[in-house]
């Protein structure tokens, strides 16, 4: 019976095989941009969108929405030009005691 007076009964019917299904749908990931595709080309065509921030030479790379805030948070702040030279664990360690 459905939860909610006066609904069908068939609303709060579910196939039982949906979590299968799921489960058996292969899904190609773009780890960058933290999103699925269905299919590889749908992903290839998304990662051809991909673009290189290079400001300043940084290798950056993602969709161009991605790109433009990484260059307002990174860039603009100033703060890739003060972790672009951590270039030892050390470093690494120091800068983060930093801001603790």
């Amino acid at each position: 019976a459905s939860v909610y007076q006066g609904e069908p009964d068939y609303c709060d019917k579910r196939d039982e095989n949906d979590d299968d299904e799921e489960e058996d749908e292969k899904t190609y990931y773009c780890e960058i941009c933290d999103r699925e595709f269905f299919n590889e080309n749908l992903l290839n065509d998304h990662k051809n969108s991909h673009r290189t921030c290079g400001i300043d030479g940084c290798t950056f790379s993602a969709h161009p929405k991605l790109v433009e805030k990484h260059i307002t948070m990174q860039h603009c702040t100033g703060l890739y030009q003060r972790m672009r030279n951590l270039n030892t664990p050390e470093d690494i360690q120091k800068w983060i005691a930093e801001r603790k």
